[in-house]
């Protein structure tokens, strides 16, 4: 996401700079924090992935749990239905990527909007 991301809040910062003294300060501003916090970013957003699997092995032991309990036969063809493990799994992942897109365009979109207010 963030090879995606990046190169269009570099493209925007490239803009505000020949717009105005002020974006250009923005824009420069904009830079610094990147580096100052770019890094930590990354190595927040990487943990994710390990999170997410520790979700996916819980999620899939309290199903394990629950057909022991039941006695029934596991169908990995329910897996997907309503509130089954497998699709509440794939309810939180969509959630938690739209929310790091969310995470992640915040800057850029911040100065997509001061462009504008400049502009108008």
């Amino acid at each position: 996401m963030d090879a995606r991301v990046a190169p269009l809040r570099v493209m925007v910062r490239d803009t505000l700079m020949t717009a105005s003294p002020a974006l250009k300060q923005l824009a420069a501003l904009d830079t610094a924090l990147d580096g100052i916090l770019g890094d930590r970013e990354r190595r927040l957003f990487g943990a994710v992935p390990l999170l997410l699997e520790k979700r996916f092995e819980q999620l899939r032991k309290v199903h394990q749990q629950q057909l022991v309990g039941s006695g029934k036969t596991d169908d990995p063809a329910t897996w997907m239905e309503p509130r089954a493990w497998l699709a509440d799994f794939r309810d939180e992942l969509v959630e938690i990527l739209l929310a790091e897109l969310d995470v992640r365009l915040q800057p850029t979109m911040g100065l997509i909007e001061a462009f504008s207010n400049e502009v108008n």
